[in-house]
């Protein structure tokens, strides 16, 4: 806790310092291995704060592997997660859509692919339509963004309904992309009312229609 707290308050290399001493006992038999994978995927989050992502990324490959070895099945899947997201931002997409289909793989071991864990969907249909996989994109997201709704998610929805829109408007299917845009939860954060005039305003584009007032609305949020 300290050392996240530390990262938290802009100070990543103090907290990694600190964290050093208690990462050198990690494979001390007597160390829980959930406490051991908790404590290398601190060092993971803190290497991201100190900008040293690529760092991050092999720390969290490693903890992967040690909690798979050990049954932690619920740690390997946040995990992957992680890695996932950092490697996205390291540009390295088809590295990130790996990590996240690993991740999907494991978690009919801890949730059988319902609430949470269906962020994975939605991160996966995102990567596919960047990758131009737009069959397995719509496939993926059509029916996550509806579970998410029914399943009482309705923040994640919306963001998925975002996704499934682009990805609507990547094939030219405005109208579908419009549609796909179901209502926006109650109360509703600014980031995702934002996030919405973002994905009105590409639908808008693709009509050849001025979107500028909906981006300068987004941008005032």
């Amino acid at each position: 806790q300290f050392a996240h707290a530390e990262g938290a308050a802009g100070r990543p290399r103090e907290a990694l310092a600190g964290l050093l001493p208690w990462l050198a006992r990690i494979d001390e038999p007597e160390v829980d291995p959930a406490l051991a994978c908790a404590l290398l995927g601190c060092q993971a989050w803190l290497l991201e704060v100190a900008d040293r992502r690529r760092e991050a990324v092999a720390v969290y490959g490693a903890t992967v592997e040690r909690a798979l070895a050990q049954e932690q099945y619920a740690a390997a899947h946040a995990t992957l997660t992680d890695q996932a997201v950092a490697l996205y931002y390291l540009g390295e997409l088809q590295a990130s859509l790996d990590a996240y289909e690993r991740a999907r793989a494991l978690r009919d071991r801890i949730a059988g692919g319902k609430g949470w864990s269906r962020l994975d969907d939605m991160a996966l249909g995102g990567h596919y339509r960047e990758l131009g996989r737009f069959g397995d994109a719509l496939a993926l997201l059509e029916p996550t963004a509806e579970a998410l709704r029914a399943e009482g998610f309705g923040v994640w929805a919306a963001v998925a309904e975002h996704e499934l829109a682009a990805t609507w408007v990547a094939l030219g299917q405005t109208a579908r992309a419009q549609q796909a845009l179901g209502e926006l939860p109650s109360p509703c954060p600014d980031w995702l009312r934002a996030a919405r005039l973002v994905a009105q305003a590409r639908i808008e584009r693709a009509r050849r229609r001025p979107a500028a007032a909906e981006l300068a609305q987004a941008l005032a949020l």
